[in-house]
């Protein structure tokens, strides 16, 4: 017991020391908002002006006016996915505020509504793959993806399939009771099509589980289509001449953020079908409770993904040709991605591979173990909370290094944080605050007591609530 509190104190304070990074980061957030709008000229930009690659060289312009190429088909998949994420959640709550001021409630609406928005529950971390994808082009093209076809025009259809399977899964889900009878569609808690308990016919029922296959389909090997693209992406001879650079470690942390999400609900997609198949086993029942358990650790790779990236394209708007963050900014994008791989990890594995019980935390990305043996639970408890104090220093490094970073010739150049740049750092410390507060609040109940610890977490808790639109909305 004692052993177990001096881990729990050692992780209050390392988590206080993030949590006093995560305020400073805030700060700076207002500050460098504040400096920006001073700076800012008074003049309005004319649009017939040219836009100019580097803000430095403006004797090269990049686009005119008559020349600026269309909306290209990675950004038109990410405001399709982000059109249907926030149109779900605003129907859903003004239904539910229409039902809470009248007496004629529009239950069976609300239930259709609720049951949509799982099945938008990939948006994030398909938008923020697009863009990491996208800007690869941008920088191996140098600006000019439509004069050398980048990203490949295969990896631009499977953009398509990603958005359009969501985008279908939507429409199914809201129709089928239109088509069925049924009150609502019925979906599983990864927002798949689930017509198990359905009362309509066995050949409709047949023909909408064949689509949720076909969906299925289209949704992995998309993104999996995607990831090869990345790799695969060559640059053009005459401006690399055969040495374009490598995936960036912020796109390859993306990567494996977004691969291990999507395996996590893949896996829990086949586990689901086995048992429809081959019937419930011990086997299978402990594989689908862990593998739930997988994904609220899981939850966090979208934010963490949409960090990176806006840290790297900090970085290209200095040197869009080499342009990287700093040395310690990418390590600490493998620290955080290490960190989410690892937990995932030991919460599947753990489980089927020895005589341990999983169970999920108070905080939502944190698990508990429960072994019989006091010395293998002291390591798993020291490894869980070594991994979450990894996420969070990580993360308040990269914030940090985005403020810090300055031009690589000469910091005078360094131009002002842009206003999007801005938002999604005060977007992304809001999200990972208000979990650090949490998880500070349950590491405490655990040391002390007393009724302030459960305010701070009911205040925590309810303030979880208000974040979850931030991945998508740093995204936009």
């Amino acid at each position: 017991v004692q052993a177990g509190l001096s881990v729990s104190k050692r992780s209050f304070n390392i988590s206080t020391m993030s949590l006093r990074l995560l305020l400073l980061a805030a700060v700076l957030c207002t500050v460098q908002g504040r400096l920006h709008s001073v700076t800012k000229p008074s003049t309005a930009l004319d649009v017939d002006e040219p836009v100019y690659l580097a803000l430095e060289d403006k004797s090269s312009p990049m686009f005119t006016k008559d020349t600026m190429p269309e909306v290209s088909p990675t950004l038109k998949c990410i405001i399709n996915l982000t059109a249907q994420y926030f149109l779900i959640y605003t129907a859903l709550a003004v239904v539910r505020t229409i039902n809470q001021l009248r007496e004629a409630k529009m239950t069976g609406l609300q239930q259709m509504l609720e049951t949509a928005c799982t099945t938008v529950t990939y948006a994030p971390m398909l938008s923020v793959l697009f863009l990491g994808t996208r800007m690869r082009a941008i920088q191996l093209a140098q600006g000019h993806t439509e004069k050398y076809g980048l990203p490949q025009w295969w990896v631009q259809d499977a953009m398509y399939a990603c958005s359009g399977a969501v985008f279908v899964q939507v429409l199914v889900v809201l129709l089928i009771p239109v088509v069925t009878g049924d009150a609502a569609a019925k979906t599983d808690e990864d927002g798949n099509l689930d017509m198990s308990t359905s009362q309509a016919g066995g050949t409709l029922v047949t023909a909408l589980s064949v689509i949720r296959y076909l969906l299925m389909l289209g949704l992995y090997g998309g993104f999996t289509t995607v990831i090869y693209g990345c790799f695969a992406m060559e640059g053009p001879k005459e401006i690399w001449d055969g040495n374009e650079p490598p995936v960036s470690p912020a796109l390859f942390s993306t990567i494996l953020l977004t691969s291990t999400f999507f395996g996590v609900y893949l896996l829990v997609a086949l586990t689901k079908t086995a048992i429809e198949l081959r019937g419930n086993s011990v086997f299978l029942q402990k594989l689908s409770s862990v593998l739930t358990l997988a994904k609220f650790t899981v939850n966090f790779a979208p934010m963490l993904a949409i960090l990176f990236i806006g840290a790297r394209m900090r970085a290209l708007q200095m040197d869009p040709k080499n342009g990287n963050p700093q040395r310690w900014a990418q390590c600490c994008f493998y620290l955080c991605t290490a960190s989410l791989v690892v937990q995932t990890l030991m919460v599947v594995l753990m489980p089927i591979c020895t005589e341990c019980e999983v169970k999920q935390g108070s905080v939502e990305g944190d698990v508990e173990f429960e072994v019989e043996d006091e010395s293998v639970r002291i390591v798993l408890t020291v490894v869980r909370y070594l991994a979450l104090a990894a996420m969070y220093t990580g993360f308040s490094a990269v914030v940090a290094s985005v403020f810090l970073i300055t031009h690589p010739e000469d910091p005078a150049l360094t131009p002002p944080l842009s206003t999007a740049m801005l938002c999604t750092m005060n977007l992304s410390v809001q999200y990972f605050g208000v979990y650090l507060g949490l998880f500070l609040c349950n590491t405490a109940k655990q040391c002390f007591s007393g009724p302030f610890v459960g305010k701070l977490m009911a205040i925590f808790e309810a303030g979880q609530k208000t974040v979850m639109f931030a991945p998508m909305l740093s995204i936009l």
